[in-house]
């Protein structure tokens, strides 16, 4: 039985072409392909299928950053995400992930198909990670800070790409991060499952276009990023996935 992010109902409504991915019913496409590739003036896509995770013992896992992560991550500030992969004893690449450093914890969020097995990953290492149960939902495009801006009181032109912040959104409390998988400036809007479908109604009012997984894809294919299960495996580590897409491109985006 396929997975259903608490937007399916509001995709159906939108006529929306449902796909399996990772284990998850998701819209592939609403009015095309092409119209939602070209709509990310300002567009939107449903990532409630993706896992956020919370890391319930920093000190482990910084302990663990050596031999488990790319990148390090001790050096982070509050509020600051980075661009990190996942790797095994033989340097090939478990997932890729984004880690961001809260106050007391470090939060990330694990690709759909691999949520269980990252979990597993980490517990081998002595990690728990617990699953807190919040939708993702990406607002892309060179509209899309004025558009979330006139939901929030908070200064939006201050933040910096890949860092993040609680806000109130609306009459929502959500996580908001300078971050997207589109080659567009945009955010990430985490928020407690029950309350996405009102968060999607109210973009939607502001003429915020839907998007599928078909235009994330090609998107992402422009703007030179990789998919894990695509350009990023297992069997392959960072180096050779690298001569094919990856950190030098994200570079070219600025992406810490």
């Amino acid at each position: 039985m396929l997975k259903r992010t608490p937007l399916y109902e509001e995709h159906l409504k939108l006529n929306a072409k449902m796909v399996e991915f990772g284990g998850w019913e998701m819209p592939l496409q609403y009015q095309g392909l092409l119209a939602e590739h070209q709509a990310v003036r300002t567009g939107m896509f449903d990532a409630g299928h993706m896992g956020v995770v919370k890391f319930l013992a920093s000190e482990k896992l910084l302990s663990a950053q050596r031999t488990a992560l790319t990148r390090y991550i001790d050096d982070m500030e509050i509020g600051q995400i980075r661009y990190n992969r996942i790797r095994n004893a033989q340097n090939g690449i478990v997932d890729d992930i984004l880690i961001y450093k809260d106050y007391e914890n470090y939060l990330s969020v694990f690709n759909a198909a691999n949520i269980e097995k990252d979990q597993k990953f980490f517990a081998d290492l002595g990690v728990e990670c617990e699953l807190l149960g919040w939708h993702v939902l990406a607002v892309q495009g060179p509209e899309a800070e004025s558009i979330v801006q006139r939901h929030t009181a908070e200064d939006l032109e201050q933040m910096k790409y890949y860092t993040f912040l609680p806000l109130e959104f609306a009459e929502y409390d959500v996580l908001a991060s300078k971050t997207g998988y589109t080659g567009e400036r945009g955010f990430e809007l985490m928020l407690p499952a029950e309350n996405c479908a009102a968060v999607w109604e109210l973009l939607l009012q502001d003429g915020v276009i839907p998007c599928g997984l078909g235009a994330r894809d090609t998107l992402r294919i422009e703007a030179g990023m990789p998919l894990y299960g695509h350009e990023l495996r297992e069997v392959w580590t960072s180096a050779q996935t690298d001569s094919i897409v990856g950190l030098k491109m994200l570079d070219n985006f600025g992406v810490p």
